[in-house]
């Protein structure tokens, strides 16, 4: 705001009267009329005025942030449980699958930059996709969109909608975990489907994470050559190799479910 003040002008400070800071600032400038400098004065910003709009900012900024972090994970993990698979639900945090998922995270700028991928294998309920949903889960807290899917759904939506433009669309996202590969039908639309995409993020040099029953040493050896270029294609995405073993979670998870469920009904 300016003020024309002409031969009203004085020298006298508006203050605020909280902070004691000036209110306004008197200044000169150029009337271009007159060609003369003409006195002014300026509305100034104390330090509480200025706190508080920093406060404002900070407040819409969080906000903004929150309805981020909501958005992604309601269009990135639809299914509600896997929001619960997080470091902090983590029951075996000083295992070395742990340690690495983490590390995988911290660094994650590094494996952004290099395209490093990550191969979680290992036989069925031993933490894969509990672990594959704490990384996303944890990218997404930082508002990074990471998106955990199966072959089967990419598939069943590039179906309905324009195959180039899915596949571009999937290329934009800084991650993509494809979970439990080699569980889906195996037919020979699904396995070239399987390839491009698993293909296009090598290409792309787009860090890809995938889980598996299978080992290394199990998709070099695999005798079907439809899978073959595959899971070639698998291992050059991902560098760094995750072996989860161990009992099972899923049935120390039932067996906790059950329990509880009893308890609560029969206790």
């Amino acid at each position: 705001m300016i003020e024309y003040l002409g031969h009203l002008m004085t020298t006298e400070a508006r203050v605020c009267p909280d902070c004691g800071d000036p209110c306004y600032k008197d200044i000169e400038i150029l009337n271009n009329e007159t060609g003369e400098m003409m006195p002014v004065r300026m509305k100034a910003i104390c330090g509480c005025e200025a706190a508080r709009r920093a406060e404002e900012e900070k407040v819409f900024l969080a906000k903004e942030r929150e309805r981020r972090i909501k958005y992604l994970r309601d269009r990135y993990l639809p299914e509600v449980r896997l929001r619960g698979f997080t470091f902090q639900a983590d029951d075996s945090p000083n295992t070395q699958a742990s340690t690495m998922c983490r590390q995988y995270v911290d660094r994650w700028q590094t494996a952004k930059e290099k395209g490093y991928g990550l191969l979680l294998h290992g036989s069925v309920g031993t933490g894969k996709t509990f672990y594959a949903a704490c990384i996303v889960n944890a990218l997404i807290d930082q508002g990074i969109a990471a998106e955990l899917t199966t072959v089967t759904r990419l598939i069943n939506t590039i179906a309905i909608e324009d195959r180039d433009v899915e596949l571009a669309k999937l290329n934009r996202l800084p991650l993509i975990v494809l979970d439990d590969l080699g569980a889906e039908r195996q037919t020979d639309y699904g396995r070239e489907m399987a390839f491009t995409i698993i293909d296009e993020r090598v290409k792309a040099k787009k860090p890809l994470i995938v889980t598996t029953n299978l080992s290394p040493a199990e998709m070099v050896k695999t005798e079907n050559m439809g899978l073959v270029r595959t899971y070639e294609r698998v291992l050059e995405a991902c560098p760094i190799r995750v072996a989860l073993t161990g009992r099972s979670r899923r049935m120390r998870d039932d067996k906790a479910n059950v329990d509880k469920a009893m308890n609560d009904l029969f206790g």
